[in-house]
């Protein structure tokens, strides 16, 4: 062939191949469709609008695949993701969120085949294409150095104007914070580390505050700070963060543990006691679903449980994170401890949603009480207060009738409540036993059953809107006695000295004059 028909070889054979990757991309792209539109239409749309069936219900709202505005990528901010990047969102879900993981659904050439459909959704993919990724660099080891330097970055950048001074996502603008769709943007806490949508490693966290996330408040420190003030951020934000507090398991079920002391219970959260106390339960709450009206976005996560009791009285100690403190005569924080009025044999219990054909309930309540003059301040309308009034105990007997405050004459629940920092700390205190038949009455050493629910006020929690835990059980431990160990002593000496006894008789039986054997005249 001659050099005009070699270069004829080569055009046809490249417009062969560039047809057979243009039909091997829309078959990919058209499989897509179909696993799409099986899977994913229900968030996300049919269209990809974020605007499937059940988006109502969801906080934070799915994706919007029209506007190509993506959180979580390794690219520049405002650029489009990598295909890698959606892979691993895909197939590792979005923690906190509706977004499930899908390794265990689809193989990754059909997330692959997905996200080719994702592309059409929007011209962009096709004009400009993914951003170039990143350079993240050698993550530098994480000593206290590190994380001390990255608190000096984080108080430099004012990362506390969204994130809070102790980095629990209640900054002074955090209720003023709109996403792409105008919606409240909650700034994350970070001492929740298991919620991270795009992970908590060190890695994930320093990609986070590279690239900023597209659509939210949140923006890139690409330019703002070096790679090394980043990876030291990065430790810092790390170092705030807490694996969810262990729970105790007895018989397969969560155990609440309340601990002896001498003398009073302390009102103070801050008390050696509460402070010192070896086991501290985090109970996850889910919102109330079972019964009008529901909850169907909650903004409270889980409570963390530490009890204490003495001679007379029992106290719990309940945190629990809450961004903003904000209330008003209506919408309020409150928090509930339940308790069946009567123990009943075995496993029997009364419905957690305030009882039932089972069985009435005690339930203890509290709800916070507005500051006025802190409330003409800012936003932030409850600082730290204290006090007893707001504490009730209440019965009921199924969710289809209000619970009812006991008479005042039966009131005996008192306490202390304080907000500070976007924490609650609630103590709840009540004698052990009490003359009233609708009170649980605390037995040591015994499975009590206990239930727990939470009100959001900035989150409009009122009522039946609220977020519940089912049953646990709480079991108040008392060290074992002395009496115990000298029972036992007294049990082994009496045993011992009737061995002797039973020897000593049957030695005097075995005389040789008797006819035995006489080791000694034998000469053994």
């Amino acid at each position: 062939m001659n050099k005009m028909q070699n270069i004829l070889l080569g055009i046809i054979l490249f417009a062969i191949s560039f047809i057979l990757v243009s039909n091997l991309e829309a078959q990919d792209a058209s499989n897509g469709k179909v696993i799409f539109e099986k899977r994913c239409y229900y968030c996300h749309g049919l269209t990809g609008g974020g605007d499937g069936p059940v988006v109502p219900r969801l906080d934070p709202k799915p994706r919007n695949f029209q506007d190509a505005h993506f959180k979580f990528r390794t690219t520049p901010f405002n650029s489009l993701p990598t295909t890698d990047d959606l892979v691993r969102t895909i197939t590792k879900g979005v923690p906190g969120t509706a977004m499930p993981f899908f390794s265990s659904l689809l193989s990754e050439s059909e997330i692959r085949d997905v996200i080719a459909h994702i592309q059409t959704f929007n011209s962009r993919w096709q004009s400009e294409g993914p951003g170039k990724p990143i350079s993240i660099g050698q993550e530098p080891a994480m000593t206290p150095d590190t994380i001390n330097h990255g608190k000096e970055v984080f108080d430099k950048a004012k990362c506390f104007v969204c994130h809070g001074l102790e980095g629990r996502g209640n900054g002074p603008i955090t209720n003023t914070l709109k996403n792409e769709w105008g919606f409240q943007f909650r700034a994350r806490d970070f001492t929740k580390g298991w919620l991270f949508k795009r992970g908590n490693t060190v890695k994930d966290i320093f990609i986070t505050i590279t690239t900023g996330l597209n659509g939210t408040p949140m923006g890139s420190f690409a330019d703002l700070l070096s790679d090394e003030e980043r990876w030291h951020l990065a430790h810092f934000v790390k170092s705030l963060n807490r694996s969810q507090a262990p729970v105790t398991i007895v018989g397969g079920s969560i155990m609440v543990q309340s601990a002896l002391i001498e003398g009073d219970i302390p009102l103070d959260p801050n008390d050696d006691n509460w402070q010192n106390l070896a086991v501290s339960t985090e109970i996850a709450t889910g919102p109330q679903l079972m019964v009008q009206p529901r909850q169907w976005v909650p903004s409270l996560t889980s409570i963390t449980v530490r009890s204490l009791f003495n001679k007379n009285q029992i106290a719990f100690l309940l945190e629990w994170n809450d961004r903003t403190g904000v209330q008003d005569d209506v919408f309020k924080d409150a928090v509930a401890l339940q308790f069946p009025s009567k123990l009943k044999d075995g496993m029997k219990k009364p419905h957690f949603a305030m009882g039932g054909k089972g069985g009435s309930v005690n339930i203890w309540h509290w709800k916070s009480i507005v500051d006025e003059e802190a409330k003409k301040v800012g936003f932030q309308n409850v600082t730290e207060v204290g006090g007893g009034d707001n504490f009730v105990e209440m019965n009921a007997k199924g969710f289809k009738k209000r619970p009812t405050a006991q008479p005042d004459e039966s009131q005996m629940l008192t306490g202390y409540a304080a907000w500070k920092n976007g924490r609650w700390q609630v103590i709840m205190v009540r004698d052990l036993l009490t003359d009233d038949a609708k009170d649980i009455q605390f037995e040591k050493n015994k499975n009590i059953p206990i239930a727990f629910a939470s009100w959001d006020g900035a989150n409009n929690d009122l009522g039946g809107r609220h977020n519940v835990a089912p049953w646990y059980y709480l079991l108040l431990i008392t060290p074992e006695s002395n009496t115990k160990f000298i029972f036992i002593g007294l049990a082994v000496i009496i045993a011992i000295g009737a061995e002797l006894w039973f020897v000593a008789r049957i030695t005097r039986r075995l005389r040789p004059e008797k006819g035995f054997l006489n080791f000694e005249d034998k000469g053994y």
